[in-house]
């Protein structure tokens, strides 16, 4: 759940651009209907979170808030040779297109504090709206890019936002507190956590343009937010395809969560996302998931995979479908928002964190705040290692999962962020450029590890992690 780039550039006005590489934006429908996998009519309304918005005078002292544009777009671009792997012929023996669903990062809000209140202090945790400076950098990096050694070069692409603060899995209007926000004079500010509705309307939109001309593979991707929303939205996506090849990439998405979130947002009937009217139902393991647990994604994943996994087994309709995770050892977005779930966490804590790794790139031992963010580190990187070995090497081991752990401190892999510039020009790149196509720590280039996840001949598929000092955490972390 990605904030770094909200953190600097979250008040740039929006624009409208020209895409490059034909990217082409769709507007959905505000209203329109679905019809699920079990039968269910869904009405489904489109759309960002509206949050709120604030300015700030050159001492940065807050100054007016407003509400942001809660109009939701996806884009689309057509893949050539339609959308064939056109260094690989060999591999076009199918009929149909290849496909490639990505979900973007933007963050998460679940109460009054991280929805509403962290616009007052120039740390928005989550995208309040759609941003096309943001989404045209993406479009050019990563698996996005138009580059040869791209295994997704050719394929048709769809670019969802994740702009509802609801890690793309929520289909609910809901009234936060105002805290006194300057410029908004309403007592309840109401935020579209509509997530799913907009994948679904982006997968209706596709679906549509697509007919009889079906995706012989389909990969749903997805960056921090996006990389949970894949996981959570794929069985939707699965169901409308069943006779593809699919595969799902978590990226930067681990599911380490405290239990009094599970309890307060995932498994509450009053959830402000309401999320629990998109679970896949017919997977039995997922409906009866327990209402209090850290372990709660873990287990949707593993749920989800096994589900698949015998699916493709047993009924012919349904080709076989592979899970991938990929995350840093020490992924400083996730430690954030893992230490902002802990209700005694001081909120300042986190985003001093945040600040000290990505611009000094360690902690700083003094700080009074210190201990909570050396906690809040161990914690998540413990939790992360036991649910990645427990799908990979566990009892109820998911043989169609792999798992791909770098090293280092940063987040996200898929896709890039715009640099940041410091007062003197300085770029700070949150994301290494090209990073995709230059990781290697885990032993094998992760490029290359795509590549066989995807089948592709010479390539395997194994679980891959960094050993020895490649692992070891950023400067003044010390775990026991």
């Amino acid at each position: 759940m990605n904030v770094k780039y909200w953190l600097f550039l979250a008040l740039t006005a929006l624009q409208t651009f020209a895409y490059a590489d034909d990217w082409k934006e769709v507007v959905p429908r505000q209203r329109l209907y679905y019809t699920a996998p079990n039968g269910e009519r869904r009405l489904l309304l489109p759309s960002c979170s509206g949050g709120p918005v604030c300015t700030f005078d050159a001492q940065g002292n807050l100054t007016q808030c407003q509400l942001a544009d809660s109009k939701f777009s996806f884009f689309f671009q057509e893949g050539e040779d339609g959308g064939h792997d056109g260094d690989n012929p060999e591999h076009d023996t199918d009929e149909g297109r290849n496909l490639l669903i990505y979900l973007d990062q933007g963050g998460a809000c679940w109460d009054t504090s991280s929805c509403i209140a962290s616009a007052a202090t120039g740390v928005p945790v989550y995208a309040q709206a759609i941003d096309r400076t943001a989404i045209r950098y993406a479009q050019n990096t990563g698996i996005l890019a138009d580059r040869a050694d791209n295994p997704f070069q050719n394929w048709d692409k769809v670019f969802i936002p994740a702009c509802t603060g609801d890690v793309l899995w929520g289909s609910r209007d809901y009234q936060y507190d105002n805290v006194g926000l300057p410029g908004i004079t309403d007592e309840k500010i109401t935020l579209h956590h509509r997530g799913f509705d907009n994948v679904l309307a982006a997968l209706k939109w596709v679906r549509k343009r697509m007919g009889d001309d079906k995706p012989r593979k389909v990969v749903v991707a997805g960056s921090s937010a996006g990389g949970y929303g894949a996981v959570t939205d794929f069985a939707f996506v699965k169901e409308v395809w069943p006779n593809a090849k699919s595969y799902v990439i978590a990226d930067a998405a681990n599911g380490v969560i405290e239990s009094g979130f599970t309890q307060a947002v995932i498994n509450n009937p009053d959830s402000p996302w309401g999320q629990q009217a998109n679970l896949p139902t017919w997977i039995a393991g997922i409906a009866n998931l327990p209402t209090s647990s850290n372990r709660y994604f873990v287990d949707f994943f593993g749920h989800l995979a096994h589900y698949y996994a015998d699916k493709s087994a047993n009924d012919p309709r349904y080709r076989p479908t592979q899970f991938a995770q990929y995350t840093t050892e020490w992924d400083v977005d996730q430690v954030f928002y893992y230490g902002s779930m802990q209700e005694a966490q001081d909120p300042a804590a986190m985003v001093e964190l945040l600040f000290s790794v990505f611009l000094g790139e360690s902690l700083n031992p003094l700080s009074p705040t210190y201990p909570a963010q050396n906690a809040a580190y161990c914690g998540w990187h413990g939790l992360m290692d036991q649910y990645t070995n427990d799908l990979a090497y566990g009892p109820n081991k998911v043989d169609n999962y792999r798992y791909y752990r770098a090293s280092g401190y940063k987040h996200t892999i898929l896709t890039e962020t715009p640099p940041y510039l410091l007062p003197d020009g300085t770029p700070i790149f949150f994301n290494p450029q090209g990073i995709f196509y230059s990781e290697n720590s885990g032993g094998v280039p992760f490029s290359q590890w795509v590549r066989g996840m995807l089948g592709e001949p010479g390539q395997s598929w194994q679980n891959q992690q960094c050993v020895g000092d490649q692992c070891k955490p950023p400067a003044y972390v010390t775990c026991n």
